[in-house]
């Protein structure tokens, strides 16, 4: 099963003709490579902690939008910083959200 489809299902199949995505933490836009994926690749925003992943994920998304947001620097040096994240959230009809992202890392 692909991320889109994962993802899909744990949030009960909602309607996504139209509608935009906030992935945060999307490494490369995996989800955007799932064949059942209904994102609209402009529709398609990602919040990622490696630059390495953000110049990948254009380079084979050139119509998704990929943001570089250094959150290991912010957690660590100001753990109680409120963080915004780069984007709109209010244009987005969903956040997805990579539960690993903040943890291990020292």
């Amino acid at each position: 099963m692909g991320q889109f489809t994962c993802f899909h299902h744990r949030l009960g199949k909602p309607e996504r003709t139209g509608k935009g995505a906030l992935d945060f933490g999307s490494n490369v836009g995996n989800v955007l490579l799932d064949r059942n994926c209904a994102i609209e690749p402009s529709d398609y925003w990602c919040i990622e902690v490696s630059r390495d992943a953000v110049t990948e994920a254009r380079r084979r998304h050139p119509d998704a939008h990929f943001v570089f947001s250094d959150r290991y620097s912010m957690n660590r040096l100001h753990p109680n910083a409120e963080i915004r994240p780069p984007v709109e959230p209010e244009r987005h009809h969903c956040a997805i959200l990579d539960a690993r992202t903040g943890t291990g890392r020292r």
